[in-house]
């Protein structure tokens, strides 16, 4: 079983969220606009298998939800794909997302939301839906505030599931 962490977009590795991913012994998956421009991201996140877990961060959570693996940890992610094109030329990345299904039942999701976040407006019931457990924090989209708390959580649930 391997872990992965999925960052934001135009994010990086280098980031508070990304250290302490790789700190839990997650393996960094870094994109590019360009790969989001040109459909390569779906390439780049196919070898994440079935008892594999990943974390994802806004972009990265959204990510999350299209690859296999059992556990998905998802830091205020982006849902509605359609959202991307008001950021660039990212319509290659929308039209394949969108003709791609998303697996629920057989994932164990668990769902981090800041009430302050600005960048995105999230669906509290929707989360209640498809998570096994849903954390609303009162933080921002970066979790400026609670971050070592979230992976404290993350690294709890991890550990809970061995």
């Amino acid at each position: 079983m391997a872990l992965y962490y999925i960052h934001g977009y135009e994010s990086n590795c280098e980031t508070a969220k990304s250290k302490l991913a790789i700190s839990l012994g997650a393996n960094c998956i870094h994109y590019t606009n360009r790969d989001l421009e040109n459909g390569n991201i779906f390439e780049l996140i196919k070898d994440i298998k079935d008892d594999d877990s990943v974390i994802g961060s806004s972009l990265g959570g959204f990510l999350s939800l299209y690859v296999p693996a059992r556990r998905k940890f998802l830091l205020n992610p982006l849902i509605d794909p359609r959202k991307m094109l008001e950021l660039g030329n990212y319509s290659v990345f929308v039209n394949t997302v969108l003709k791609r299904k998303i697996d629920y039942e057989h994932s164990e999701i668990y769902s981090f939301i800041g009430k302050n976040d600005k960048v995105l407006n999230h669906d509290i019931n929707f989360f209640y839906k498809i998570s096994k457990e849903l954390f609303v924090l009162d933080d921002d989209h970066r979790f400026t505030e609670k971050r070592d708390f979230v992976f404290y959580l993350i690294e709890r649930i991890l550990s809970d599931l061995e």
